[in-house]
């Protein structure tokens, strides 16, 4: 990436083209497509995660509801701090991840990394596949009455390899549709959980003690951690941004885009599994939204 002499550390852009020959995703990004809208999408979509569900039905009985919004609030202000600073070289220089850890671990060492962030890329990648597949299927089932999960899991997985293939051309203009019917969608479901669960919200998150003590900071580092691999690959989103969007703007970005995700999906997943008992995502949805037009069209979109 650059030339270490000592402890110092160049990044000669001219050296890494001349190295990146034959490489052409690692070479320095000189177009960049996205704007702030964007590029603000992209995060926004890339946080309904059902990670950060899963991470707040499990904080049932642990935590109040106070306690969970000031969990995710921090853990939400640690990681944008974070992923402003860790991008920073993305957006100056426009590489990626990739060559970013080479001013640390060298050309060959850099191959650890890339080995270590596979690992849970691979487990992601099947977990969240399945539980898109179930959201087709259940679109099937109620459209046409055809169930067959398997088929939509490797269907699936197909469309996802075909999106990447596009890269962040497909990725933009994906985010920039989705991630506002999503949002739309999250706070329907939102109201429409307060509305059929109130009595059993209020009794079970309102209305009970919680704690600050080890498992209020614990779940405030669950909920920091789902974003953790987020933080790494940063370079990846900011080799994108258009070099003129600055550092106070970006700050602004990733709070606008990680926090109402994250609370959107962590505080459903609370209350309806404490409602419910409920923890597997799509039913969950299918659950909270009673008009039918609109599960189809939230379940083909998540």
């Amino acid at each position: 990436m650059g030339n270490v002499k000592g402890n110092t550390v160049t990044l000669g852009v001219d050296s890494l083209e001349h190295k990146a020959v034959g490489q052409e995703s690692l070479a320095p990004q000189t177009t960049r497509i996205m704007g702030p809208w964007s590029y603000l999408f992209a995060w926004l979509g890339g946080c309904v995660s059902i990670g950060t569900f899963t991470v707040g039905s499990g904080l049932v009985g642990t935590l109040n509801l106070l306690q969970v919004v000031l969990a995710i609030a921090i853990g939400c202000t640690v990681i944008g701090a974070a992923l402003m600073i860790n991008g920073r070289a993305g957006h100056k220089y426009g590489i990626p991840f990739m060559v970013q850890c080479r001013s640390a671990f060298g050309f060959s060492g850099s191959r650890i990394p890339a080995l270590v962030r596979s690992v849970p890329a691979i487990v992601w990648f099947g977990f969240q596949s399945w539980i898109g597949a179930g959201a087709l299927n259940l679109v099937s089932d109620a459209l046409f009455g055809y169930s067959n999960l398997v088929a939509f899991f490797i269907g699936f997985q197909f469309l996802q390899i075909g999106l990447s293939v596009l890269g962040f051309h497909g990725i933009k203009w994906l985010e920039n549709i989705g991630s506002v019917f999503i949002i739309g969608s999250l706070i329907y479901m939102f109201v429409s959980v307060i509305n059929k669960y109130g009595d059993a919200i209020s009794s079970n998150l309102i209305n009970v003690e919680g704690t600050w003590g080890t498992p209020f900071w614990g779940a405030t580092m669950l909920f920091l951690g789902v974003y953790s691999t987020m933080m790494l690959n940063v370079s990846d989103y900011s080799r994108e941004l258009k070099e003129e969007v600055g550092l106070f703007r970006q700050v602004a970005i990733y709070a606008n885009s990680i926090l109402p995700a994250t609370l959107f999906m962590g505080l459903i997943g609370l209350m309806v599994t404490s409602a419910t008992g409920e923890v597997d995502p799509i039913k969950v949805f299918s659950s909270a939204v009673d008009n039918k037009p609109l599960l189809v069209i939230t379940m083909l979109f998540i």
